[in-house]
């Protein structure tokens, strides 16, 4: 559960969506949740009270965006409560070897996110190793702080050579995230055993459950419990019950 960002960020996502994002975040523990960055404000006060990261995304599906709107678009997450950013590198830029772009594209996003995380999505199913290897050397050297293979838009389905390969071209200096199609559970142990630090999914339900399958048939883990409190709550509710789940935790 630990290793999982649970994202929402297709075009059709509505603010109920959202919701069910952030129940589902609370109810399994989530690590984190991405949200576009038009959501940021809503999303944060739906976890305010929670362990859960809030990501928003920058320059989403594409990263083809002028460098001053990606920048603002920063500005805007981190002021509406974005705990860290997740930025799509400017693509087409690195296919055609345009360093200085890519890397200016990146540092005004770090300066913009004001001191918080700013994660870049490379796209590794877009470039070869060559350029995905000077994207993070590029990355490491603009100030930012983690590195994913993709989005969830490329359906690219992440690989432990791309794993490794991220974590060696920046010599340990960014951490690396996986992105993409993931939603299988043996393919997930992997990548996080090679050294990937959280899962960017939408399959996140279906991971843990496989988890938690593996667990009890090995006698680890029992009486895992899957109800949800918030099925039937109202957006006034379900911040009413969070309220007092933190008087409650704060009293003991």
């Amino acid at each position: 559960m630990a290793y999982i960002e649970s994202m929402q960020v297709a075009a059709e996502t509505m603010p109920g969506d959202i919701k069910k994002l952030c129940e589902e975040a609370i109810r399994f523990h989530y690590r984190g949740i991405i949200v576009n960055s038009m959501y940021t404000s809503y999303a944060k006060s739906l976890i305010t009270s929670q362990p859960i990261e809030l990501i928003a995304t920058v320059g989403y599906p594409l990263g083809a965006m002028a460098l001053t709107a990606k920048a603002e678009e920063c500005a805007y997450a981190i002021a509406h409560g974005a705990d860290s950013i997740e930025m799509v590198i400017a693509v087409g830029r690195a296919k055609c070897g345009e360093w200085d772009y890519v890397t200016e594209d990146m540092r005004r996003v770090v300066k913009n996110a004001a001191g918080h995380p700013v994660c870049a999505v490379v796209e590794t199913g877009l470039l070869n190793a060559y350029e995905t290897a000077r994207v993070c050397r590029m990355a490491a050297n603009a100030g930012i702080s983690a590195v994913r293979t993709s989005t969830q838009f490329s359906q690219t389905v992440p690989q432990v050579d791309d794993v490794l390969l991220l974590s060696k071209a920046s010599e340990g200096k960014l951490a690396v995230k996986v992105g993409g199609k993931v939603d299988d559970y043996e393919l997930a142990k992997q990548l996080i055993d090679v050294g990937a630090i959280c899962l960017s999914t939408i399959a996140g339900k279906q991971l843990v459950r496989a988890a938690v399958a593996e667990a009890e048939a090995a006698g680890l883990y029992k009486g895992w419990d899957e109800t949800n409190p918030f099925e039937n709550m109202t957006e006034q509710e379900l911040f009413y019950y969070l309220q007092q789940q933190q008087a409650e935790e704060k009293k003991s």
